[in-house]
């Protein structure tokens, strides 16, 4: 806001000395700022859900799966970060995820489930939970929204695994490769990686190995097939 306000004074200024030609400059420049300042908003992580994970969570492999699918994507809020310092490759690779994804705050509390439930409450934040078991009268005196993500990757067994389908790849990730079908839009289908490279653009034949429900997403597992 500050450098347009200035490119319009000094274009003001420039008009009045009848100098139209670095008032052209001016306003192009001007121009390609609005640009840049639009293209670099769109391409910041889409903040519309905040999270608090709990530690059970945040070193769960199951996170590491629900965060490279894109099933979270947002605001997420942890314990310190003296908490976290110290802990497992798995958890620290989480983080490095979910810095990806959006951000990361650290709420400073203690490790009690109240104290989070309240933080939760206050910060109007979604509960991600592992197993933990949350006594009902404290889930109705707080009334938050839990997502046990233990119960979220359980299998379906549906009339689709075992089926074989013709895939394009659409994007190469660290662990495999990104796959679509014009009749199955509102899934995401997932190759694991193996001894052979693909190409963007690429249609090759796999079959279902693993149908996934998570509270946003389908996703759908799928292995070469030949």
């Amino acid at each position: 806001m500050i450098f347009e306000f200035i490119v319009i004074i000094v274009s003001i200024v420039l008009l009045v000395f009848h100098l139209e030609f670095f008032v052209i400059i001016l306003l192009s420049l001007l121009f390609i700022h609005r640009i840049f300042v639009t293209l670099k908003k769109e391409n910041k992580p889409n903040i519309h859900k905040k999270y608090f994970i709990t530690p059970s969570s945040l070193s769960s492999k199951l996170l590491t799966e629900l965060l490279n699918s894109n099933v979270f994507e947002g605001e997420f809020h942890i314990l310190s970060k003296a908490s976290v310092n110290n802990q497992n490759e798995l958890t620290l690779k989480n983080i490095r995820m979910m810095k990806k994804k959006g951000n990361i705050i650290y709420s400073n509390i203690e490790n009690r489930i109240t104290d989070i439930l309240s933080y939760s409450y206050k910060n109007n934040l979604i509960l991600i939970v592992n197993e933990e078991k949350i006594p009902k009268n404290l889930i109705k005196m707080f009334n938050i929204r839990i997502i046990d993500i233990s119960s979220i990757l359980e299998e379906k067994k549906e009339e689709l695994r075992g089926r074989k389908l013709k895939v394009e790849i659409t994007e190469k990730v660290e662990d495999g490769y990104y796959c679509k079908r014009k009749d199955l839009k509102d899934v995401i289908i997932f190759l694991k990686n193996g001894e052979y490279p693909l190409n963007i653009g690429e249609e090759i034949d796999v079959e279902v190995e693993n149908i996934f429900e998570t509270p946003q997403k389908r996703i759908i597992y799928v292995k070469r097939s030949y």
